[in-house]
């Protein structure tokens, strides 16, 4: 307004102005009939007259001062100085339907960069002669973790760069972790306590509010097909606002393994046999081939039919003002398995075949398994007059069952003739301990407490009880219930913190089955005595060993594996094992093609890797010995895993039409509306340009004319 105040009266001042003539004596008026008109003005004043020029740089100059104000169109949706962009890069949003209203083939994680990439062109941005300030955003991608790939910025290019950066995975999709970054910028509501005092002089504390925070609003945009495992954990900032832009088709199809497991019979271990599950989202029942392959050889083909998805009524929307009675579709399920004969270890692998069409997701068409080759346990029970364990242990396939005293026994681990034994079973005694809980070896331990370092505490004894709850997805409780079990005598145990401890069963007076892992020990505990339970009559006592002795006696153990199953990872976990204690060089790649990627064992020998992204067959290799099922080529050792998806709900890829998160239930956005802030200053610079072109046109002409 300021600069319009001065430019706009001080042309028309120049067209005001008027010649001041002298008089000077001349023979003819003839050759001055050009000069008699006003081109140049140097006295005030003079009538103003309609004059072209004159409104052309009119023109010129209200383009140049608006432009200068710099006018944008503003989008009609709230704007908020502060955005945050969460943008999903877990396995469904490899599906190839990001954009179904086009012909392109796009995956999800592209058309969410594309809208994201909308959104910061939509950013408002500082004007030059005034104090608004210009929207923040901050960028997020998620999986099974969440990274900030771009911090607070104004600068829409950086946001671009960050955005068009992200990298899809194969790991689920949980969404809290980015919310709580989300939140970690705040600071927490507080309030001072004085404690009831309400004297003027009372001293005063400051006490923070759980779960409320302080600081402008944020407007959080979540890109995503909705699936987020953990949603209903998900609890935004009361001032925040919640946008879910929803990618993909809330009808997709997809067929996908998953479950995948192998099992080989007790009685017979090269008896092999493999399970599949598979599901499928199509609306109709799908009929496909399963191919099985052994180190890449095909092997078997058999066909499924996938039943279709089918409605279970419930209900996906309790927002006020909407239809409650749309339901969930079901994916229908399906399951196969391959018996073989094989006492070898082998790579595994199971494909889906001949899903051209009616498939969006390629990632869960293949599951991997490293099968170790098929071997029996030499199994020593310890005990001073041991009744029961031998007798249950001797109807399993064992390769070697001895018993002996502790006297025995102690004086074999002196010799060193006690590794002999893949697991010992130790009844009420235990072996003096080398720094830690147990010595180094795989143990069962029945009737002693381990209150070595590591260990546990014992509390005392308590009277009759039972077990009131387990976990039944630890492959030692898999296959059994502990319900018929009654402890008549109950020798408590109590877990110091931060031992590691992991407590598969529990009591009314506390742990009744322990897991422990040192360095160089694994174990399972049971703290009381069976003599005084009636678990030695049951037909679950003898599977209970057979599945402890059989976890026991894995190859390899996988922290990061929540079934237990060796060499078994899915994307999102850490691949951690354990090397021989001479393993140098150590690299882990994911195989065929990957880059290798250097790791440095701990002193124990123990790796870690990861958080594992892609699904596949990943090697680990090293220069030093080999354990029992390595792989030796020439100098250099490789050990094998295998991450595969195997998720019911990231291949069940149908977009959620909403999100229903902790405190709020959240649509999907309408892309179609979206708009965007139109910067029209430009546009003005250029018109003033062509003005300014034909008003030099139009002088020329009046000029030389």
């Amino acid at each position: 307004m300021i600069a319009a105040a001065i430019a706009v009266p001080s042309l028309l001042i120049l067209y005001f102005l008027k010649l001041r003539r002298r008089n000077v004596e001349i023979s003819s008026t003839l050759l001055w009939k050009k000069a008699i008109q006003d081109l140049h003005a140097n006295a005030p004043f003079q009538k103003l007259r309609r004059n072209l020029l004159l409104f052309l740089q009119l023109l010129v100059l209200a383009a140049i001062l608006i432009a200068l104000a710099q006018p944008q169109i503003m989008s009609d949706r709230t704007t908020g100085d502060l955005k945050i962009f969460m943008i999903d890069r877990s396995a469904s949003m490899n599906a190839m339907d990001g954009d179904p209203e086009s012909t392109r083939t796009i995956s999800r994680l592209e058309r969410a960069k594309e809208f994201a990439i909308d959104e910061v062109d939509a950013m408002r941005e500082a004007g030059l002669f005034n104090d608004e300030r210009p929207d923040q955003a901050m960028v997020i991608s998620y999986a099974a973790n969440a990274v900030v790939v771009q911090q607070f910025t104004s600068d829409k290019d950086a946001l671009r760069a960050a955005i068009r950066s992200i990298q899809p995975t194969d790991g689920p999709s949980l969404l809290d972790e980015a919310m709580q970054l989300a939140k970690s910028r705040k600071a927490s509501k507080t309030f001072q306590d004085s404690g009831g005092d309400q004297s003027p002089d009372a001293e005063t504390e400051t006490r923070e509010i759980e779960g409320l925070t302080a600081g402008p609003p944020q407007q959080i945009h979540i890109f995503s097909d909705g699936n987020a495992l953990d949603a209903a954990d998900v609890l935004p900032a009361v001032e925040d606002s919640v946008f879910y832009h929803a990618i993909g088709l809330p009808d997709a199809k997809n067929l996908g393994i998953t479950s995948l497991r192998a099992e080989r019979s007790y009685e017979n271990p090269v008896e092999l046999t493999i399970f599949a599950a598979i599901e499928s989202t199509d609306s109709v029942a799908r009929v496909v081939d399963v191919e099985l392959r052994v180190d890449g050889v095909p092997v078997a083909t058999k066909e499924v039919t996938l039943p279709a998805s089918v409605a279970t009524g419930a209900t996906t929307s309790d927002v006020e003002g909407e239809d409650p009675q749309a339901a969930q579709a079901m994916p229908g399920s399906g399951g196969i398995a391959f018996p073989l004969e094989m006492s070898r270890g082998a790579l595994v692998e199971v494909r889906l075949e001949g899903l051209d069409e009616g498939d969006v997701l390629e990632t869960d068409n293949t599951g991997y398994l490293i099968v170790p080759p098929a071997q029996q346990t030499a199994v020593a029970v310890v005990s001073p007059d041991d009744i029961f364990i031998g007798e249950a242990l001797s109807g399993l396939p064992l390769s070697r069952l001895d018993v002996f005293t502790p006297a025995q026994f102690e004086a074999m681990m002196k010799d060193g003739r006690s590794v002999e034994y893949e697991v010992v079973v130790l009844d009420r005694w235990l072996p003096p301990a080398t720094g830690e809980a147990f010595p180094p070896g795989r143990w069962l331990s029945f009737g002693s407490v381990p209150d070595g370092p590591g260990g546990v505490i014992s509390a005392g004894i308590d009277g009759i009880t039972t077990i009131i709850d387990s976990q039944t997805d630890h492959p030692v409780l898999r296959s059994l219930t502990l319900d018929p079990l009654v402890i008549a005598k109950m020798q408590r145990v109590e877990i110091p913190e931060d031992s590691g401890v992991q407590v598969l069963a529990e009591a009314a007076g506390g742990p009744a089955i322990l897991e422990m892992s040192g360095v160089e020990y694994r174990s399972i505990v049971v703290p009381w005595e069976i003599e005084q339970s009636n678990w030695p009559f049951q037909v679950g006592f003898v599977v209970f060993l057979a599945g402890a002795i059989d976890y026991l006696s894995s190859d390899s153990f996988s922290e990061a594996d929540a079934g237990g199953a060796a060499r078994q990872f899915r994307p999102g976990d850490i691949l951690a094992d354990r090397l021989p204690l001479n393993a140098v060089d150590v690299d882990v790649a994911l195989v065929p093609g990957g880059d290798a990627e250097s790791t440095t064992p701990t002193g124990d020998g123990r790796i870690t890797f990861g958080p594992i992204d892609k699904t596949g067959v990943y090697r680990v290799r090293w220069t030093g010995s080999p354990g029992a099922t390595d792989v030796v080529e020439g100098d250099r050792v490789s050990r094998f895993f295998a991450a595969n998806m195997s998720s019911s709900p990231e291949s069940d890829v149908r977009t959620a039409e909403r999100m229903v998160l902790a405190s709020q239930t959240v649509a999907a956005q309408e892309q179609e509306a979206r708009s965007e802030v139109r910067r029209l200053w430009p546009w003005l610079i250029l018109a003033g340009l062509g003005i300014i072109m034909f008003e030099w046109f139009i002088y020329n002409r009046k000029v030389y004319v």
